[in-house]
């Protein structure tokens, strides 16, 4: 099966793309790791969660919880 056959067998039964569900994974996993304390940088947070820049990081952050996650990392404080 090509890679392609697989990302619409998922949309079909899933509803969302693969590559959509993994991004929400990361999402969650950085979510847990403030929730944790995360004590480097939101710089480091975006690198280990897969990330290459902090831009994008900020960005997909927002749009998922509201807020940046400075001002997440502050609330949880």
């Amino acid at each position: 099966m090509s890679s392609r056959g697989l990302q619409r067998l998922f949309h079909h039964y899933v509803g969302v793309g693969p590559k959509w569900v993994l991004a929400r994974y990361r999402l969650h996993d950085a979510v847990s790791a403030l929730d944790g304390g995360w004590t480097g940088s939101l710089t480091d947070l975006a690198h280990a969660h897969g990330w290459y820049d902090q831009a994008h990081f900020i960005r997909d952050f927002t749009a998922l919880v509201g807020v940046a996650p400075s001002q997440y990392r502050s609330r949880r404080a």
